[in-house]
């Protein structure tokens, strides 16, 4: 089914069937209520990191905290009436997390580790650089 809550609108024939599915639905409620703004909060820090990597802390900066606040408010509630199903959502995030998990998140860490240690030959003397590829070349030949 597309809406979870639908599932506690059945009466069970007990004498606390609708008590409990009211329990059960104000949980969901309380629930949502309590952990949307930490995941709100991380999600904050984590895209103004990634827009504005140079610039001050964000409680500092009053006006971009309220620009960036209201750009994700808006986009999470536009997409929440894009998708009024649910399945729909989670079937592109299975898709993206296979394929990122199986594609790109081991060659994101290739090429970091090939990047460190291109920067670490840069920076080292001549004889070190010297040794550290005699050595590389004796790894390969054993």
């Amino acid at each position: 089914m597309n809406d979870i809550l639908s599932n506690f609108d059945r009466d069970t024939g007990s004498a606390f069937g609708s008590l409990l599915n009211d329990v059960v639905r104000l949980s969901y409620v309380l629930h949502l209520v309590l952990v949307f703004p930490l995941l709100f909060f991380s999600l904050r820090i984590n895209v103004d990191e990634l827009l504005f990597p140079k610039s001050s802390h964000l409680s500092s900066d009053a006006h971009r905290f309220t620009l960036l606040t209201a750009a994700l408010l808006g986009s999470i509630y536009l997409g929440s009436v894009l998708f009024p199903s649910i399945w729909t959502l989670f079937q592109f995030i299975g898709l993206t997390t296979a394929v990122c998990i199986s594609l790109i998140f081991p060659a994101a860490l290739v090429l970091r580790v090939f990047m460190e240690r291109q920067k670490l030959l840069d920076r080292n003397p001549c004889g070190i650089r010297i040794f550290m590829e005699r050595r590389e070349l004796l790894d390969r030949n054993p």
